[in-house]
């Protein structure tokens, strides 16, 4: 970048952070999150002023291709093929070629709406909060470090979809609204096809549930059943869509045990071959310490799920068979990440907060009753 393409482009940051913070204002959301469209302003510009024109290589070259996704849109227009639905990204590419026509740089566009998901996130998080859990949050504010830990800021830095599809995914297992629940099932279905099959079956899934009392036997029983359904559905479907050979996929080994272990604890690199690891170990080690949600929020949530088992609520379940359903899906493909299986980190983490909290406050409560 030129030092006047520099200086308009911080500009335009400037100007994305008082949209942000108007926003922040619009939907109520509270302190201490309520300063991350400065943080996020200021790590979008630090990225540039290193990175200058290459900005789009930094951490994944997919950035790249999201600019290409708004210029081939302004060249092709409106399809509704479901390959270029699909490969153009268009749920993100046809707002930011919105943003790119008004004026803004294409990646900083899609950055953008990746902030604004991040707050749209946030919001469904707080909406969703038992009135134990925002007073919890009041007093002891660093739990919202546990709600929206690093991996979530860090996303929206990023010219990708994957902070859109956490918000879709939050929004599905909070909201209560069939309308809401099915657009954002849209929304992540064009943007990842099998993440929406995920959400889907775990919504039908729960209903099966939904008289049975269950122990942590149910739930041991209930991931490993859908890590193996999404195996399966994997196999399946390579074969229907890319004419893949139909061969039966090894269920029951200690592999299979030790990937959906790894999906739990973002261990998932010492699990896959070597040659689908760009990073090295030490480097990836330091990732988890870093982003220590990507590990911390699946643990705690199969911990609080497996001792609150009897008491499980039928969000958590859906989650659980979800999570499980997508890191079977995923586990089969070239690109399983800790990345991937992001989007089900927030309602993790406001499931397990929201149990533990209320456990905490009846734990409080039974001296004064007896």
């Amino acid at each position: 970048m030129t030092d006047l393409n520099m200086l308009i482009y911080t500009l335009q940051v400037v100007f994305c952070v008082a949209t942000l913070l108007s926003l922040v204002r619009l939907l109520s959301i509270p302190q201490p999150v309520s300063y991350l469209p400065l943080l996020w302003g200021l790590g979008v510009a630090l990225i540039a002023w290193r990175f200058g024109s290459e900005q789009h290589l930094f951490y994944s070259s997919d950035q790249g291709q999201m600019g290409n996704n708004i210029l081939t849109f302004e060249r092709d227009g409106v399809s509704l093929h479901s390959e270029v639905l699909l490969g153009r990204r268009d749920m993100i590419t046809i707002p930011a070629w919105v943003l790119w026509k008004a004026g803004m740089y294409p990646l900083l566009a899609v950055k953008f709406l990746q902030a604004v998901s991040l707050l749209l996130t946030i919001t469904a998080l707080i909406r969703a909060l038992p009135p134990v859990v925002h007073l919890a949050l009041e007093k002891h504010r660093l739990l919202w470090l546990f709600l929206v830990g690093p991996s979530l800021v860090f996303n929206s830095l990023l010219a990708l979809r994957d902070q859109v599809l956490v918000a879709g995914v939050t929004w599905f297992y909070t909201s209560s609204r069939s309308q809401t629940k099915a657009v954002w099932l849209v929304v992540i279905t064009l943007l990842r096809p099998h993440l929406g099959v995920a959400v889907l079956f775990s919504l039908l899934f729960a209903r099966l549930f939904s008289k049975l009392k269950i122990t942590p036997l149910h739930i041991i029983t209930v991931s490993l059943s859908a890590y193996l359904a999404g195996v399966i559905l994997y196999v399946m479907s390579a074969n229907v869509f890319y004419n893949n050979a139909l061969t039966a996929p090894s269920l029951l080994s200690q592999e299979r045990a030790l990937r959906l272990l790894a999906a739990f604890s973002s261990l998932n690199f010492l699990v896959v071959d070597e040659s689908t690891v760009d990073q090295s170990f030490s480097t990836l080690l330091l990732a988890r310490i870093v982003f220590y949600d990507t590990w911390l929020i699946p643990l705690v949530f199969a911990g609080v799920i497996l001792v609150f088992a009897q008491t499980a609520s039928p969000v958590q379940l859906r989650v659980l068979f979800g999570f499980s359903l997508f890191a079977g899906i995923s586990s089969e493909t070239d690109f399983v990440s800790s990345r991937q299986l992001t989007p089900f980190f927030p309602i993790m983490a406001l499931a397990s907060l929201a149990t533990l909290v209320e456990a905490r406050v009846k734990r409080s409560q039974v001296p004064s009753e007896s």
